[in-house]
């Protein structure tokens, strides 16, 4: 995570008071007068398609420009010339791109404005956002607002030059950012609306981080109720293994015995349970939580004061269970109490959203590395005023 922190703690989440140049924006899209005042460019870059993938690159915003083709450029991707002779001399006109892709002029008149002027212009546009009820990339019933979530993620795409260095370290101290896993609101430390919870990922083959992932039973052979094991530390965990250890429908342990796990793996006990008990220990979140969403196991999370990650857009009612602390002698009885519909979507649901926990050696669209630097991007929108609107 160290290239995120530098990447976003510097000009973009840092605030500085500035004065904001009037605009306006209608569902997402630039006046055209204004775009050709700014930008003084032919109104043929309104087809041009960036891919999202260099965008949020390690390299500098100068790769980023030279990696988007660009009409009446002659060249290839490879930055040859291209051909010509006297019988033809017409440059290949490219494809036009889907309706909500971002137009290269958007993207620069974008570059165009200081960092907090980008930002006020992201956060009124996502005021605007167009209504979608359906993507191909995304699964709409995960999120609180699609929509919000959808063209926020454009703009964060279009908006993020990265990477930049860190300034002065009273500035970090006041305005920076935290991407915490301990994302605890009793501490006092973290601030939510403000900072972002991280999940809490165990990677056993960095190489591979996906191995494993998926997999898991048909609910049919899900013959275990909830299942944990694990060390007993945190105030918790004792409690959990105090009213649950002998129950024959739920299978909860301290740490899985021996003989018991020659016959059935942690990770198949996992994709043998319908419910996935995630528990605090020392600290508020769990690398169970991940791991329930990989084997497709419904998380049970029991940890008040737990500001759950990427709450501001994910809908975690829909593919997990919060139990308060207090709750735990009912455990069973809240569980078998969710009618076997919701079961099944939420089942569903988990297979779903994994896609939004996995870690690649190369993020793409929408993982977890994406995920986690949407959240910085978004509660920074947060926290942004228009001095307009005053």
């Amino acid at each position: 995570m160290t290239t995120v922190a530098a990447a976003l703690l510097h000009l973009w989440f840092l605030s500085h008071p500035l004065t904001v140049s009037s605009y306006n924006s209608s569902n997402g899209s630039m006046q055209p007068s204004q775009l050709s005042e700014t930008l003084q460019e032919p109104r043929i870059y309104r087809i041009q398609h960036l891919p999202a993938n260099s965008i949020i690159s390690q390299n500098s915003s100068i790769e980023v420009m030279q990696s988007v083709p660009v009409e009446g450029r002659a060249g290839d991707s490879n930055g040859k010339r291209w051909k010509t002779d006297d019988k033809s001399k017409v440059i290949p006109t490219p494809p036009p791109p889907s309706p909500r892709s971002p137009t290269l002029s958007l993207q620069r008149y974008i570059w165009t404005l200081t960092p907090i002027e980008a930002l006020l212009f992201a956060k009124k546009e996502i005021d605007h956002a167009p209504i979608i009820t359906e993507d191909a990339e995304l699964y709409a019933p995960l999120f609180r607002n699609i929509s919000v979530f959808k063209r926020s993620y454009e703009l964060m795409e279009m908006t993020l030059r990265g990477p930049y260095t860190t300034v002065a370290h009273t500035e970090l101290k006041e305005n920076a950012i935290k991407v915490l896993c301990n994302a605890d609101l009793s501490e006092g430390i973290f601030v939510a609306g403000k900072d972002v919870s991280l999940p809490e990922t165990t990677i056993k083959f960095p190489k591979k981080p996906q191995r494993h992932i998926g997999g898991g039973n048909r609910v049919s052979q899900r013959p275990i109720l909830a299942f944990f094991a694990g060390y007993m530390h945190g105030r918790v965990r004792p409690i959990l293994l105090k009213y649950w250890k002998d129950d024959e429908d739920m299978k909860i342990y301290r740490r899985l015995p021996h003989l018991v796990s020659k016959e059935m793996s942690y990770i198949q006990h996992m994709k043998s349970s319908r419910y996935c008990i995630c528990p605090m220990g020392y600290e508020v979140n769990s690398p169970r939580i991940v791991e329930a969403i990989y084997y497709e196991c419904v998380p049970v999370i029991i940890a008040d004061n737990f500001v759950l990650p990427f709450g501001e857009v994910l809908d975690w009612s829909a593919f997990s269970v919060v139990i308060p602390e207090k709750d735990i002698p009912k455990l069973k009885e809240i569980l078998l109490a969710i009618p076997l519909r919701k079961y099944l979507e939420m089942q569903v649901n988990v297979k779903m959203v994994q896609k939004h926990f996995v870690w690649h050696p190369v993020p793409i669209k929408y993982d977890l590395f994406h995920m986690v630097l949407h959240s910085i991007w978004f509660n920074r929108l947060n926290q942004i005023q228009d001095p307009q609107s005053h």
